[in-house]
């Protein structure tokens, strides 16, 4: 989960509560061992989502779902089913986006937005998501899960989030749930399912529909 994953964080809560216990010394490091290892990179990776953000400016949540293939390190497919359907692609500097049939591509080198997201994501490539570089980290445990908070320190991630949590197995060390706080207090939560790694896509997997 490194370079791919803050586009993701771009596109889209409530916040999880567990009694938990810090990580410390041989602990923690055998947990940061177990994470980097049950999240590394594969070349082709499939998933299902559901994303809930919660926004200061509205009264209810927002819930969306679908699912999402990458072929690392430069290739996702990001497609929103519900509460309506619309189609996030990105193929090395260009971005295809928008409803099936009416979708439009978009230069990353002419789109701010996307510039920013691309220098995190470059710095990330090469340093890793768990990389203390980059983040100050913060490990805690109960019975089943790890709970990883991280603060970006880095100027490029600062400028969009405050903090990034991870929740992971114990056993396995599989990420399942992303929770995210931007720079405007906003925040997201992201649960993954049926994730998939190492599976041939279509050739259609990241063209326009």
């Amino acid at each position: 989960m490194k370079r791919i994953l803050f586009v993701i964080l771009a596109l889209t809560a409530p916040v999880l509560v567990f009694a938990q216990s810090a990580l410390t010394g041989t602990d923690r490091a055998s947990a940061i061992a177990l994470l980097k290892q049950a999240n590394a990179l594969e070349s082709t990776m499939t998933f299902d989502f559901k994303v809930t953000r919660h926004s200061s400016m509205l009264k209810d949540n927002l819930e969306s779902s679908g699912h999402a293939a990458f072929s690392f390190p430069s290739q996702l497919c990001w497609e929103t089913v519900l509460p309506s359907s619309n189609i996030f692609i990105l193929d090395g500097n260009t971005v295809i986006t928008g409803p099936a049939g009416n979708m439009r591509t978009i230069d990353i080198s002419e789109n701010r937005r996307f510039q920013s997201i691309a220098r995190s994501a470059s710095r990330l490539q090469t340093a890793g998501l768990l990389s203390e570089d980059d983040f100050t980290i913060a490990l805690s445990r109960t019975d089943n899960m790890y709970k990883v908070e991280m603060v970006p320190l880095r100027r490029e991630l600062r400028q969009l989030y405050t903090s990034i949590t991870l929740f992971a197995d114990a056993g396995t060390g599989a990420v399942s749930v992303i929770q995210l706080v931007d720079t405007g207090g906003d925040s997201s939560t992201i649960r993954l399912s049926s994730v998939k790694r190492g599976i041939k896509l279509p050739d259609s997997t990241f063209k326009t529909r």
